[in-house]
Parts: structure tokens; sequence; C-alpha cells
């Protein structure tokens, strides 16, 4: 059973680990990781740190569901779920219109926005 995290018009976003034991939803000025089944609260993460969210509001958790990351408009971060801060920032240069883990979590994937986006 899924826990509410809000009201259902306000979620932007979400993201299954591999294994589906966790869930990060992206509402407005907030990202909420629960672990599942359950719905137990892993993080909350007020967004409202990073002034420049990607329009294509897109986030994804590593396969062990220990990592978050989550697209800036021309970067991506990298929280840390275990120690609840962010670990690292990589500036892309251009919009990110989305990312994802790569299965075996060497490194985290990210998608340029076209140019009729940007």
């Amino acid at each position: 059973m899924l826990h509410s995290v809000g009201s259902g018009e306000n979620t932007i976003d979400f993201a299954l680990n591999a294994s589906a034991s966790r869930i990060a939803v992206r509402q407005a000025g907030l990202v909420t990781v629960l672990e599942l089944p359950g719905g137990r609260k892993i993080a909350k993460i007020d967004t409202d740190r990073f002034v420049n969210l990607s329009a294509y509001q897109s986030l994804d958790l590593s396969p062990d569901g220990t990592l978050l990351a989550i697209a800036l408009k021309d970067e991506v971060v990298i929280w840390d779920l275990e120690k609840g801060e962010e670990r690292f920032r990589i500036a892309v240069g251009q919009r990110v219109s989305g990312l994802g883990f790569d299965p075996e979590e060497r490194f985290c994937w990210r998608f340029p926005a076209t140019a009729r986006d940007a």
C-alpha cells in the first residue's frame, strides 16, 4: 500500500529503484523518498534550495536506493539518502530533460533537452 505524500495533483514526477523497495516522489518544492512496502519515510528534501530546477522535473533513484539524482536547469545533483546530504553536483552546461542511473551503479546518465526546449 502506497501512503499519500500529498495531493496527487501536485505530483510532478516519481521514480522507483530497481528492486521497487523505494520510491521518490517530486512535488512542488519537495522530494519525499519512501520505503516500500509500508511507506516509512527515508528522506524529505526541500527543493527550494535548488534555484535552477529543470522544467522537465526529472529525478531517479540508484538501483540500490541509496542515491537520488535530481535534474536542475543545467546541473544534476546527487543526493546521498543514507547521510541526508548532497554528495556532489555535476555541471552539464545545457538543460537536462531526463536522467537515470546505470543498472550497475557505475554512473548516472543525463539527457539534454532539444534546442527548441532550451
